[in-house]
């Protein structure tokens, strides 16, 4: 009886049983889901972080743009390349690094990568803040989402002037502020924050540069009228008012109160607001300090990273990221064009698969540098595709550190520079075909640094000046040989010299030298100006030639002909010379006697024709001429 009953209880049990044993399965899938979810966010935000953190480590300038040309996203190289931080140029057109002669081929480039046609690497000139020019190197490629629409474009820029110029030190300057003893508010028109003085009614009284600039309002327009009415009511927030209202009469100040608001000039902004009472000597309220912190960036710093990323897996250039034991950690799209390797391939082998094997020895150095914080920059060298070619590359490698500032690896830019080193090598040879040219035409060469008074120059050059060594760079300058030019003739060289780089004109002349063992010497030299971007003259470039045996000859060729001249003046028959024209070139002494009395003198009949002078003499035999 009991066995039945049990059996009657269980079987009433049994769909209870499985229905909890459906819900515990059902709960372990929805957990084993949700961890799944959650395991893959965590490794999508951290390799955004990571390709974030390649672009900010990077040594080249990493900026990308909307396709109306509007700055997005601009890394600490940008920044230390072109003077801007990113918050003067986040939001502002590319234009403002951009010449005026260069504006439509950047809108024309950018059309490009919009209609996915191949953009090359260029060379551009921009404008650092400034005012002064760089000449840049720059590769444009799309960026793409997730999903591959294209959401705006990459621009990786590297510094390749031929010659790096001084650089001008950094002019610090003081920015002095006139401050009133009785005036508070004075003080605050320097900070570099927006700041408004109120009056106890709410009033504006008066705000800072900062304020003006940043919200694009004129103090004519502001200055006098309740907070709540400024920009149209941008202001107008009810929970700030409630705080405003309260600071004076119950000495309410507040801090860090953030506003996320649609500004009528600015867009929508996030900001956290701080405001406390100014009082007087006796205690008594009477204005209202506000200061506003823009926090707009620091909210979308995630929207950053996502688009930081975007710019790391767009680009042409090959970026690579390893840990300190050189496994490779990141491998973008443009590594798996430039070397064959997928990213599937590559990330966790050693970068050591990258390096032929004679040049392994290079990889523990850079990584040693690395661990201790350096930066290779721009360094040119071999690399290994799969298919085990060669190719060329410029590398910058720079350390990746984490949020807590600790180094935690490299990041690397490879740019395939195959072309440039073909036209170099094509220019080697040229250079070789001028320097045999010159050496065969006896004539040596030189190069003058204008900015610093160095020179580079042949070994020909430095002949023609009387030295069978060559001279130290660092040694010789335009001073130095102005002082081997003959003392009759210094002050026109060095007139010329110095027409020549004011004008921007070409330097010709001839000269005579001294040479060490104090022996006379005549040279010609030419020499050209050579410009920066900037138009100010930096170099003269120019060749040299020892002319003293042609001077020797011309001088000898003159006192010969001094002493024909002296013997035909000394004989006592008349002589003359005609040219082809019959006007005469030359009468001697005796001929000018004995047409004088006809009043004729050499003067007047040097250059006259016979005929014209002697017009009878026309028609006459020439036994009777």
């Amino acid at each position: 009886m009991d066995d039945e009953k049990n059996k009657e209880t269980n079987d009433s049990a049994a769909p209870a049983r499985e229905e909890e044993r459906a819900l515990v399965e059902e709960v372990a899938r929805l957990t084993a889901r949700l961890q799944a979810e959650s395991a893959a966010h965590q490794r999508t935000e951290a390799g955004k972080f990571l390709l974030s953190s390649i672009v900010e480590s990077s040594e080249d300038s990493i900026v990308s743009i909307t396709f109306d040309a509007v700055i997005t996203s601009w890394n600490k190289a940008a920044e230390r390349l072109y003077g801007y931080p990113a918050a003067e140029v986040l939001g502002q057109p590319l234009m403002k690094l951009t010449l005026p002669e260069d504006l439509q081929e950047v809108l024309a480039r950018i059309d490009n990568v919009k209609h996915h046609q191949a953009v090359e690497l260029f060379t551009t000139t921009r404008v650092r803040k400034d005012g002064s020019q760089i000449c840049l190197s720059v590769q444009m490629s799309p960026i793409k989402d997730a999903k591959g629409s294209l959401i705006g474009i990459s621009t990786i820029g590297r510094d390749i002037s031929a010659r790096i110029f001084a650089e001008e030190m950094v002019r610090a300057t003081v920015l002095q502020t006139q401050v009133a003893l009785d005036y508070a508010e004075a003080t605050l028109r320097t900070a570099p924050v927006p700041l408004l003085v109120l009056e106890d009614d709410l009033r504006m009284h008066t705000a800072n540069e900062a304020f003006y600039k940043n919200f694009q309002v004129t103090p004519d327009e502001s200055e006098g009228r309740l907070i709540y009415e400024l920009g149209n009511g941008q202001w107008n927030i009810p929970n700030l008012r409630k705080l405003l209202e309260e600071i004076l009469p119950k000495n309410n100040p507040f801090k860090n109160f953030e506003v996320t608001h649609e500004f009528e000039s600015i867009g929508r902004r996030t900001m956290l607001l701080s405001a406390q009472r100014m009082e007087n000597e006796a205690g008594q309220p009477l204005r209202i300090v506000l200061a506003i912190e823009d926090i707009t960036a620091r909210k979308g710093d995630e929207d950053t990273r996502a688009t930081l990323a975007a710019v790391v897996e767009s680009s042409d250039d090959a970026i690579i990221s390893k840990n300190l034991d050189g496994i490779i950690t990141s491998w973008n799209g443009g590594a798996e064009r430039l070397f064959g390797y997928s990213a599937r391939e590559a990330i966790g082998q050693p970068v050591v698969m990258l390096i032929p094997p004679e040049l392994e020895k290079e990889e523990p150095g850079i990584l040693e540098r690395i661990r201790h914080g350096e930066s290779l920059g721009h360094h040119e060298t071999v690399r290994c595709r799969k298919d085990r070619t060669l190719v060329d590359v410029s590398l910058t490698v720079s350390p990746i550190f984490d949020a807590h500032g600790q180094i935690v690896g490299a990041s690397k830019v490879a740019r395939d520079i195959t072309d440039r080193r073909r036209a170099q090598e094509a220019l080697r040879e040229s250079q070789a075909a001028l320097e045999f040219t010159l050496e065969a035409a006896r004539i040596g060469d030189w190069d003058l640094d204008l900015i610093h008074d160095t020179s580079r120059r042949s070994l020909r050059h430095d002949q023609c000046l009387g030295y069978n060594e060559p001279i130290p760079e660092k040694d010789w300058g335009f001073e130095v040989f102005i002082q081997h030019v003959h003392p009759e003739d210094r002050a026109r060289v060095e007139r010329d010299f110095r027409e020549a780089v004011s004008e921007l004109k070409d330097w010709d002349f001839e000269c005579r030298v001294i040479w060490p063992d104090e022996s006379i010497h005549w040279i010609a030299v030419h020499g050209s100006i050579y410009r920066a971007v900037d138009g100010k003259p930096v170099r003269m470039l120019g060749i040299i030639a020892n002319i003293t045996e042609r001077k020797q000859a011309e001088q000898a060729l003159l006192e010969s002909r001094q002493r024909t001249t002296n013997i035909i003046e000394s004989i006592t028959d008349a002589f003359t010379t005609v040219d082809k024209e019959w006007r005469y070139t030359f009468l001697n002494q005796r001929a000018e006697e004995i047409l004088r009395p006809l009043q004729k003198s050499r003067e007047n009949l040097l250059g006259k024709s016979l005929w014209e002078e002697f017009p009878d003499l026309i028609g006459r035999g020439n036994e009777e001429d």
